[in-house]
């Protein structure tokens, strides 16, 4: 049986400067925890003979994969569970940073009773600019921390679960679309959550346990109208389709009054999705009310403005 608890994986792609940060911080923290409870693990998407060199000379990580061509993030991530063996995987961004103490009240809680049924931990986390400056101290607001089933942990947690930095995931090999919608890069992160929650609840933390540097935001810029309107209540519906839990249409529930502000936000910003993905939206929203009629008549006239 494996000794380890917690692989750290961390996927990088020339950011050198930030990378050995976050090495270095890890490195200091492990000091705190019993020798060969956790693996640090990179993987290189530019496959850089100077950060293996770093590596190798100041102990950094446990295993180095420098792949021979950029595989895109999304895959890099994917990677995970193929290139690491602890019995937990914590995929952290490589330029994010982790609080003090964090790797130790992880691996105190993974060992704890409490945590025994958890298949994800949710740290929460704060975001600050590259300078350091804080922009948000906490990113969710919790009393304490708390273990949450699925039906309520999406109800707080909800979009949190496409942010890799702040998952912590029982390994899973039980993908059922991760291959497809794990390919998109935001979604990833959501995709193998949602693989670990069908084997049990989600411990979250009060405290922030990451530190998110908030940095370019171009790739999400041009992609958060399809993540929100399309694939994120597409990843659910699938997940739902499974009947692995009681909360069957949760997701619509939620999602619906998204969609319509977004519907919106995105006719002023003139990006709208394309009139099929539009039209796959309104379709699989209408079926979880008695609204129906109504948010399909309301699909149809922004439809019919659109393409006017």
């Amino acid at each position: 049986m494996c000794d380890i608890l917690l692989s750290i994986y961390i996927p990088t792609f020339r950011r050198k400067k930030e990378l050995v940060q976050l090495l270095e911080k890890v490195k200091i923290e492990l000091s705190f925890v019993e020798k060969n409870r956790v693996e640090v693990v990179v993987s290189d998407n530019d496959n850089d003979i100077d950060i293996s060199r770093l590596i190798s000379d100041y102990s950094y990580a446990d295993k180095y994969y420098g792949n021979d061509f950029n595989l895109g993030a999304a895959a890099n991530i994917l990677l995970s569970r193929d290139r690491t063996s602890g019995r937990y995987i914590w995929v952290i961004g490589d330029d994010d940073l982790i609080v003090d103490g964090s790797i130790k009240r992880i691996i105190d809680t993974l060992d704890s009773d409490k945590c025994r049924d958890c298949a994800v931990l949710y740290l929460n986390r704060s975001i600050v600019k590259m300078d350091g400056v804080v922009i948000k101290d906490r990113r969710l607001d919790f009393i304490d921390n708390t273990v949450y089933d699925i039906c309520d942990a999406y109800k707080v947690i909800n979009e949190e679960f496409l942010t890799a930095s702040s998952l912590i995931l029982r390994r899973s090999y039980d993908s059922f679309y991760v291959d497809k919608y794990g390919l998109n890069y935001h979604c990833s992160p959501m995709c193998l959550a949602f693989d670990a929650l069908v084997t049990g609840k989600v411990y979250c933390f009060k405290d922030p346990q990451v530190i998110y540097r908030d940095g370019d935001k171009s790739s999400w810029s041009l992609k958060w109208p399809k993540i929100h309107l399309l694939y994120r209540p597409y990843i659910m519906r699938q997940f739902e389709k499974r009947n692995c839990h009681p909360c069957v249409g949760l997701s619509y529930k939620i999602d619906k009054e998204r969609a319509f502000m977004l519907v919106v936000l995105l006719m002023k910003l003139k990006k709208m999705p394309s009139y099929i993905e539009l039209y796959s939206i309104s379709q699989y929203i209408s079926k979880i009310s008695f609204y129906r009629f109504i948010v399909l008549s309301v699909f149809d006239f922004v439809l019919k403005k659109i393409h006017a």
